[in-house]
């Protein structure tokens, strides 16, 4: 890697690699449209019943009044975390892309996606270019068709790394343009740059980080002035990202246990997590739409090599940084910068599931393809001649993996089915087909598939939940769901639904006292869970006791409250520090700008 300066390149390259884009993507965009088809798990959630998105008035208050928490309420899901760029753009194509009928068409989103996926591999080479790395157009076109990135432009919900991922380029092109000519506006535009990026999704975070590795590469010694540029940015990363965290631990069924066992757990899920990223961004194959969780004992000293060879590669880099060892540094630096977020060392969600998913790779891609390309780029004396053949049959081999995976993302059943295929222990796959199975009164052939769950070994309820309510079914005796409630209640000592479940079985038996101590435990733990509010209704008014119930009701709305107004202070406090933050980079574009003058 060389200076940075502007690069040239003829505008063929870049029409090129938009039609490849468009080209390798179609069966993401163009397949027959039809009510609800190309709309997939989660994106329920996040686009079609999302009560702001529906809203007229939803525009402005996605960014102001987010109403965090109560995912899945009776009317709508409401936001999992504070990504209002993100919403907004699905709230617009609400507006554009609705039918005659009311309903939503997935294509015409999916287009969208295709369209910021081909902007960011422009942005990519346009970045690199920038940056002189050798093979720039290189590494954009296998950014283009590589296919971990096909669930981020194929999944309508992951809007959020496309619009973040540009965001996030726009912001550090104009940062090296401010470096090179030394213009404040360019330094205002980088940081709105970034701020609009972590209004997409917090995953940005890495970017000061990144711009101070630029810096180290290129020997650029410190100063009281460079420390004071980056410090806006340092904090606008700062407030996101404990924003991020905060939605997570506060407002997206705070109830449930960690998925981790503790510190060890995610030390050593840490290296795995890399290496696995990294495996499949060098050979995409067995891609999968989820994969099973690592089996990690915190305990055996096997489940800590990955993070050593991790941590050992780094050393004899930073040994050899003067030499060959200084773009290693710099590559893996940005490379283990931008996957921090996911490497295990927060409770996300989705970690439940999987402590990995090809959608939280995709803004990690970018140094490893970028240092892929400048090696090809750079291949000495005979080895040159190799350049082409080599470009060509990897290109083609991305695309047509890209080509045939996209094809999966058109509904669930294709989508979960496949996943299962490819990962027999995927906990998510087996449990979502099994309730598709269980939603259309199938309960024989969903046994199986909640089996297959429980004997993955993941830490989670609602496969022994719905074990116990299909072979309920199946059976037609209370008693044959028991065991499955009371192991899941193991798992998650509060889950409503094996409580819920227990508890009617103690009243079916003739013991409503056992069956109102069960639910009042549910109640204690969820409060806003209605089938267990009506059935100790009906328990409590049975005995003359109705008016017993009014606490409970009362409790049931105060979460949803007390959600509503911490997500209001979250954002007072979030708008002011932005605010701040902005205006702290305006007066130092100013100051700049004068000392220029």
């Amino acid at each position: 890697m060389a200076e940075q300066g502007p690069g040239r390149s003829s505008p063929f390259h870049g029409v090129l690699l938009v039609l490849l884009v468009f080209a390798v993507f179609f069966p993401a965009w163009g397949f027959e449209d039809g009510p609800g088809r190309g709309f997939i798990w989660d994106d329920d959630d996040h686009y079609l019943n999302d009560h702001l998105v529906n809203q007229e008035d939803g525009w402005w208050r996605i960014w102001f009044d987010p109403h965090p928490g109560v995912v899945g309420s009776a009317d709508g899901a409401w936001v999992w975390n504070y990504w209002p760029l993100t919403r907004s753009s699905f709230w617009l194509d609400k507006r554009l892309f609705t039918g005659d009928d009311g309903q939503p068409r997935a294509p015409p989103s999916r287009i969208v996606n295709v369209a910021l996926h081909a902007l960011n591999a422009l942005l990519l080479m346009q970045v690199l270019r920038r940056l002189r790395v050798p093979g720039a157009e290189i590494a954009a076109l296998l950014f283009a068709v590589h296919p971990v990135t096909v669930e981020s432009v194929a999944w309508i919900t992951e809007r959020k790394n496309l619009l973040s991922t540009a965001f996030f380029l726009l912001s550090l092109s104009a940062w090296l343009r401010f470096e090179r000519e030394g213009d404040a506006r360019f330094y205002v535009g980088s940081a709105a740059a970034f701020l609009l990026a972590l209004l997409g999704k917090s995953s940005t975070v890495a970017l000061p980080v990144v711009l101070v590795l630029l810096q180290w590469y290129r020997r650029e010694p410190g100063s009281r002035a460079s420390v004071l540029r980056l410090a806006p940015f340092f904090g606008m990363a700062l407030v996101a990202g404990v924003t991020s965290i905060l939605f997570e631990k506060l407002f997206i069924d705070p109830g449930l246990p960690s998925p981790a066992q503790g510190i060890g757990e995610r030390i050593a899920a840490a290296g795995w997590i890399a290496w696995f990223y990294l495996g499949k961004q060098l050979l995409p194959v067995g891609l999968s739409f989820n994969y099973p969780r690592f089996q990690i004992d915190p305990a055996a000293f096997e489940s800590y090599l990955p993070t050593a060879a991790a941590l050992l590669t780094a050393a004899v880099a930073w040994r050899f940084r003067e030499g060959w060892g200084r773009p290693v540094v710099l590559a893996g630096g940005v490379y283990g910068a931008l996957l921090f977020p996911v490497l295990g060392f927060f409770d996300l969600f989705g970690m439940r599931y999987a402590h990995v998913a090809d959608h939280w790779q995709y803004l990690a891609c970018l140094p490893v393809l970028a240092g892929v390309g400048a090696g090809v780029a750079s291949l000495p004396g005979r080895l040159r001649a190799l350049r082409m053949p080599l470009v060509v049959g990897v290109l083609l081999g991305f695309a047509w993996t890209s080509f045939q995976h996209a094809k999966l993302f058109v509904d669930d059943d294709t989508l979960f089915r496949h996943a299962l295929e490819q990962q027999p222990r995927s906990v998510l796959a087996s449990n979502n087909l099994g309730n598709r199975l269980l939603s259309d009164r199938r309960y024989a052939e969903a046994i199986p598939y909640f089996e297959r769950s429980i004997e993955s070994g993941a830490r989670i309820a609602a496969p022994y939940v719905n074990l116990g309510i299909a072979r309920e079914a199946v059976t037609g005796r209370l008693s044959e769901g028991v065991r499955y409630y009371e192991m899941a209640l193991e798992v998650e000592p509060g889950q409503p639904q094996a409580l819920h479940y227990l508890a009617i079985e103690r009243r079916e038996n003739g013991d409503p006292d056992a069956a109102e101590g069960l639910l009042r435990r549910a109640l204690e733990a969820h409060p806003t869970y209605l089938p267990g509010l009506r059935m100790l209704a009906g328990i409590l008014e049975a005995q003359g006791r109705g008016a017993e119930l009014r606490p409970f009701l009362l409790r049931a709305g105060d979460p949803v409250r007390e959600r509503i107004a911490g997500g209001r202070r979250l954002m007072v406090g979030v708008w002011s520090a932005l605010g701040a933050l902005m205006g702290a980079v305006v007066w130092i574009g100013y100051s700049e700008s004068r000392a220029k003058s």
